[in-house]
């Protein structure tokens, strides 16, 4: 799981500080890490609900940047959409090491 972190972060790197043609290179970094996490426990259906939104934040942030040989946006709608992108690798990763937690390590609040 450490190789998997160390990869996340390295991840959250390239996301930081990408430009319109590095960031060609996010899709398949990110694909390859979520392959690799799905690959090492089944998935429940929370880590699978992060997939799409991974995959339109991504698209946002390619937009943004002017990647698809558009004229970049503002510097702000760059801002939040790495924000975003960030946000959901996060939001996926927290769903997966929840999954992979024993569930002796696990506290559910009972009202």
């Amino acid at each position: 799981m450490s190789e998997t972190i160390q990869k996340l972060c390295e991840l959250r790197t390239q996301i930081s500080c990408c430009d319109a043609t590095t960031a060609t290179l996010l899709p398949k970094a990110t694909h390859s890490l979520i392959v690799e996490v799905l690959d090492a426990a089944p998935a429940c259906a929370y880590v699978v609900d992060c997939l799409p939104a991974i995959s339109v934040s991504m698209n946002t942030l390619l937009r943004a940047l002017g990647t698809f040989g558009r004229q970049p946006r503002s510097q702000g709608a760059i801002a939040d959409a790495r924000s975003d992108l960030l946000r959901m690798i996060d939001i996926f990763f927290d769903e997966v090491r929840l999954q992979l937690a024993p569930q002796s390590n696990v506290v559910f609040f009972r009202a």
